[in-house]
């Protein structure tokens, strides 16, 4: 009966590491290395960011667990890269001010928001901008948002803006190169946001008057009406 009981309790000891090992991030992952290079704080989860971060890239289904998260200062503004666990990887940065002007880049090819009131603005190079207000968005669609667009690297699949952050979504990595080029993209999209219309206001913000006749005009996408 020993006997028994010793195999039962070392079959459980065996299955417990085993779960352990494939459902529990790796406190000394590429990820970490990668947080201790860029001296940010590496943490295995942050269950709590669910709370912060759930539109754009991060309105996927199934409530994955957010894990493998490296939260530190990008040029001065907090920063967070994380994954959503066998999903996709986001980074994050804190641009100072929330706007209820929603603006989401994400290439031509790829599926639309889920989320409802986000319609096609048009094309900006190989990338589409879907906004909840229009209006505001062909002002923030200028020259220099063009040539964002035309310069985001391949591998993100989408940038967008959500309170007092832009962020980025893009498959799974824990390539250094990739990481950086996020973070980034994502910095250089909040600075070209900083024009839009505080939270409660609707115009964005500037000093000059009718919109520049030489400023490009967004074209919809045919297939996208």
């Amino acid at each position: 009966m020993f006997l028994i009981l010793a195999v039962v309790c070392a079959a459980l000891a065996a299955a417990l590491i085993w779960y352990e090992r494939t459902h529990s991030p790796n406190m000394h992952s590429e990820r970490a290395d990668w947080a201790a290079s860029r001296e940010f704080v590496y943490k295995a989860a942050d269950p709590s960011l669910h709370d912060e971060f759930h539109r754009g890239g991060m309105a996927v289904a199934g409530d994955p667990a957010i894990i493998d998260v490296a939260h530190g200062a990008y040029f001065g503004a907090a920063a967070y890269v994380f994954d959503l666990q066998d999903v996709l990887t986001v980074a994050a940065v804190n641009r100072g001010a929330s706007s209820g002007a929603l603006l989401d880049l994400r290439p031509g090819n790829a599926l639309p928001p889920t989320e409802p009131g986000m319609e096609p603005l048009g094309s900006l190079g190989p990338r589409v901008l879907y906004t909840n207000n229009a209006e505001v968005a062909r002002r923030v669609a200028d020259r220099r948002m063009i040539t964002f667009a035309e310069q985001v690297p391949e591998h993100i699949e989408s940038l967008w803006n959500e309170g007092e952050w832009t962020l980025a979504a893009m498959p799974t990595t824990d390539d250094p190169e990739d990481l950086d080029e996020a973070l980034e993209a994502v910095r250089r999209f909040g600075d070209l946001l900083r024009v839009l219309p505080p939270e409660g206001h609707a115009r964005v913000l500037t000093s000059g008057g009718p919109r520049d006749p030489g400023q490009p005009e967004p074209v919809r996408s045919e297939g996208r009406r």
